[in-house]
């Protein structure tokens, strides 16, 4: 078993550590321990990208093809893989003027595979120069004609995989390469889904056996780059030798390239992948598949009496156990303890929202009990909190108008509330909340559900902000999950155009608790977008992020089986929805006709 301890007082640094890892990171050699003469000679200076970011001379790859007394040079090192020696070349991404040199590496190695972990320009600055032509074009690169030839559909809109052909001038044998280019790695940290990464090894691991060395390369080619063959390296020796040792694995590539795997985050997203790859693998499934997949989960072994919700679930309150070591420490205060409605439900300082107009005694920005947790498409795209209290009602305007919301969903019916809960919208007219005013400008009720349609006025402010609020009215308060799954989906379905045409700010969900109901609706609507976006359902996935974020989301086996049919339920809808397109361009065919 992996152990944790707590660490710190410093709120920007994820406070979740394993024991003994940053003791172990910090062990690693962090200086250049081998000459990188021939880097630094003058007539090679402008082809490094960084200039401490040097190959080594012992492990450098040399260009062999040059005139006498050309050094070759290329900023690459040759990098071990398990067991085999030069599996792997670490470069930097290429410049303008070295994307020659780089070509005649790939081709020189005999390499099939690239791996590209950096987008062109990231944060507006440049990271890579585009080394490849555009779709179904050619290019020339000095001895080097390189063709776009096609892009591989993947189960997965984390990475792209093109297909090129490399020829070099005066040869008459023309080779296919693919380059694997993951789109979701941000410069200097960790992509936040560990399991997209494990999703692109599979897809390279494919195409083994290859040729010559698989070339990897971020910017650099020492952080994100090292990161990577670090993850691929320990997984084979995990199958091989059913353990791992990330520290040698890391020193040896250190040996090769100065300052692979470049943070201490990085070291520790090693861990956490192979943690995640190694306990519960891919767990997507094809979208054609999920009506069968139902059925078998469902299913209750006669011995156990337990079914595959149950075995999964299981899976899922192990990990979790990650996620419960975060600081709290301004929940805890005792001035802000009154704001929480349950002792154990409170915000850890990383995803907490401060709110800027109102403030705390100390002059502080304000403290409310909520959470931001990542949508499938964005950063942050929910923001989860309790049901408002007498002393919160201020609170909670100010986040819906510091954070720019203009959707707030419900997921609590007002008949079922004690008498702890509050109204926080004007049952007619208007009503101020502090420095805040709030307009009801419309009510409607469907089935299932009610909208309304808000305006909300800071004080002193001219600029009013329309806001839409849903409020589920099927789930009733001792019920442990919505008697159906098509209310959710009907809200989800109202959502979408509405904010896409106001920019896709975050989603206020609100509940009693701001966990459990806000964590089926946040988990559903995941699972859903990925639906779209990628032909897949990945309930477990979904539910982890969203329980990243707030620990104690969905916790029951019941709640966990309900995202299941709501993912289900729609597919179903889609599918229909499709139908009916098909079926009424047919007939507008045959009017036309």
């Amino acid at each position: 078993m992996l152990k944790l301890e707590q660490e710190g007082e410093d709120d920007d640094v994820d406070v979740v550590k394993f024991l003994g890892l940053v003791k172990e990171y910090r062990g690693l050699s962090s200086h250049s321990s081998h000459p990188c003469t021939v880097a630094k000679e003058a007539h090679n200076i402008t082809k490094n990208r960084f200039l401490n970011m040097l190959p080594y001379d012992h492990s450098r790859v040399v260009l062999k093809n040059r005139k006498h007394g050309d050094d070759g040079y290329i900023n690459a090192n040759y990098i071990d893989g398990y067991k085999k020696r030069d599996y792997y070349i670490a470069t930097q991404g290429p410049l303008c003027h070295t994307i020659a040199d780089f070509w005649e590496m790939v081709w020189q190695e005999n390499s099939t595979i690239i791996v590209m972990l950096t987008n062109l320009t990231e944060q507006e600055r440049p990271k890579c120069e585009q080394y490849w032509p555009n779709e179904l074009q050619s290019q020339k690169y000095g001895d080097f004609t390189v063709t776009f030839t096609g892009q591989e559909s993947q189960r997965s809109k984390a990475f792209i995989v093109r297909t090129l052909q490399l020829l070099k001038t005066g040869s008459q044998c023309v080779r296919k390469v693919r380059q694997f280019h993951y789109v979701h790695w941000p410069d200097h940290s960790v992509p936040r889904n560990q399991i997209s990464i494990y999703r692109l090894l599979k897809s390279i691991n494919q195409h083994l056996p290859h040729p010559g060395p698989m070339v990897i390369h971020c910017s650099a080619g020492v952080g994100r780059t090292g990161t990577f063959i670090a993850i691929d390296y320990l997984l084979k020796m995990a199958e091989d030798e059913g353990k791992v040792d990330v520290f040698q694995c890391v020193e040896s590539m250190r040996n090769k390239r100065s300052n692979m795997v470049q943070t201490q985050d990085q070291y520790r997203f090693i861990y956490l992948v192979l943690l995640e790859a190694l306990m519960f693998g891919d767990t997507s499934i094809p979208l054609k598949e999920i009506g069968q997949c139902v059925k078998v989960m469902a299913k209750e072994d006669p011995y156990t009496h337990s079914n595959g919700y149950n075995k999964e679930f299981e899976i899922l309150q192990t990990f979790s156990h990650l996620f419960q070591f975060h600081h709290h420490r301004e929940a805890l205060k005792s001035s802000h303890q009154m704001k929480n409605r349950f002792s154990d439900i409170l915000p850890a300082e990383h995803v907490r929202p401060s709110l800027l107009s109102v403030r705390n005694l100390d002059g502080s920005c304000g403290y409310i009990n909520a959470v931001f947790t990542d949508s499938y498409l964005r950063k942050d795209g929910f923001i989860m909190t309790q049901l408002p209290l007498s002393v919160t009602l201020v609170d909670f305007w100010a986040l819906v108008h510091d954070l720019g919301c203009v959707t707030v969903v419900t997921m609590n019916r007002l008949q079922d509330l004690d008498q702890t809960y509050t109204a926080f919208w004007p049952q007619d007219s208007s009503s101020h909340y502090g420095p805040f005013q709030v307009k009801l400008n419309s009510e409607k009720a469907a089935e299932g559900f009610t909208t309304r349609h808000l305006t909300l006025q800071k004080h002193k402010q001219k600029v009013e902000r329309e806001i839409k609020m849903l409020q589920l009215d099927s789930w009733k308060m001792g019920d442990p999950i919505p008697q159906s799954p098509n209310s959710i989906i009907d809200i989800m379905e109202q959502l979408e155009p509405w904010q896409s045409d106001r920019g896709n700010k975050p989603i206020l969900v609100t509940c009693w608790d701001g966990a459990n109901r806000c964590g089926v609706f946040c988990a559903s609507s995941f699972t859903c977008q990925q639906m779209q976006q990628e032909g897949l359902v990945d309930v477990f996935q979904a539910v982890k992020t969203i329980r990243s974020s707030r620990p104690q989301v969905i916790s029951t086996t019941d709640q966990y089986a309900f995202c299941y049919r709501v993912a289900l339920a729609y597919r179903d809808l889609r599918t229909s929805k499709k139908r009916e397109n098909i079926e009424e361009a047919h007939s507008e065919a045959g009017r036309a006709q």
